[in-house]
């Protein structure tokens, strides 16, 4: 007598069954994704930085192979509060990661990654200054979905998406940014360069960075980074932007970091009878910034920490019109013009 077809029917999904369980399982014995934990911990590890995982990272194979990791961080050792933290990540690996071979991840994918500034300024103001510069590899991007960014515990930005191409010497990179402020104003970036690599200087040359902010403002700019090791950078800019009165401006931008002395930025801006030309500390403005925003209504107003000069021939907008101020600013010499009182008893 001939089987039933339904007989057939179901000793072939048996079958089809038990061929995906052996896959799977010969899959995880290949990936074995402790190779990649490994390869994750001693990265960070090398940077100073620990990794921590919630749950042991567990492979995916399809649509492609991947590592799945579920609540991890990245936090400066020594410190308490993670520079970096996300609910969800996932690796993607080559199909040849299942051969057992020399584990390689090719794309990282990060869901509500949380990045906190002042640890990543803790961070970068402990790199050794001597080591040597080097260009990460990233075979096929990076991807960033419903981020914040945060300063001190205070929200500074929401829904960040961040999306990347292949990061490699000679080859073009691209990033695309977007988010929202703190009053729900949206932002964008979008950054085209050519990265260079040598074993003293990583450049990105020509660098091109287009974008839009709050009230609103266009930018579009062009100039040259370099990373001399450690913390020592240099990014240069100038183009023009547009602000929400459809004024454009030029715009002049430095900003450096020695390794030694605290990060300084110039910045030149030039328009239709305006000039302004500044120069400052970025963590020190950061910083009095959050102090003015906190502080009470009875805290004495201190001055910006920036030197420079400010020219308006004229300027309006909306119901405002200035014309004829020139300011000059100087921090230093104000505060030693203000004489010192004495402590009052308590």
């Amino acid at each position: 007598m001939r089987p039933r077809p339904r007989t057939l029917l179901i000793a072939a999904g048996l079958l089809a069954l038990a061929l995906l369980a052996g896959v799977l399982i010969a899959v995880h014995i290949l990936l074995k994704p402790a190779r990649f934990t490994a390869l994750l911990e001693s990265a960070a590890g090398a940077a100073g930085l620990t990794l921590r995982l919630q749950q042991p990272a567990a492979f995916e194979l399809f649509p492609r192979p991947a590592l799945a990791l579920a609540g991890f961080s990245l936090t400066v050792n020594g410190h308490s509060a993670p520079l970096l933290s996300a609910a969800r990540g996932r690796l993607r690996v080559p199909w040849r990661a299942l051969l057992g071979g020399t584990p390689t991840i090719t794309r990282l994918e990060l869901d509500a990654p949380r990045l906190d500034l002042g640890e990543l300024g803790r961070y970068i103001a402990v790199l050794p200054t001597g080591r040597a510069p080097f260009l990460p590899r990233i075979g096929a991007g990076v991807r960033l979905r419903d981020g914040s960014v945060i300063n001190n515990g205070q929200t500074l930005l929401t829904a960040v998406s961040l999306d990347t191409g292949p990061l490699a010497p000679g080859k073009p990179f691209t990033l695309r940014f977007a988010a929202r402020d703190s009053s729900g104003a949206s932002l964008t970036l979008a950054l085209d360069a050519l990265p260079h690599s040598t074993p003293t200087l990583v450049s990105l040359q020509p660098l091109t960075l287009r974008g839009t902010g709050r009230t609103p403002i266009r930018f579009d700019l062009g100039g040259i980074a370099d990373w001399r090791g450690g913390s020592r950078f240099d990014l240069q800019l100038e183009g023009r932007f547009t602000d929400a009165g459809a004024n454009v401006r030029t715009l002049d931008l430095q900003l450096g970091d020695d390794g030694v002395t605290p990060m300084q930025a110039r910045v030149a801006i030039a328009g239709s009878g305006e000039k302004l030309q500044a120069s400052l500390q970025p963590s020190a403005l950061l910083a009095w910034w959050s102090q003015l925003r906190s502080g009470s209504a009875s805290a004495p107003l201190s001055l910006p920490p920036l030197a420079g000069n400010a020219e308006i021939q004229r300027y309006q907008a909306g119901g405002v019109s200035i014309e004829g101020l020139s300011v000059r600013s100087d921090p230093a010499a104000a505060a030693s013009a203000i004489p010192a009182q004495a402590p009052s008893a308590r």
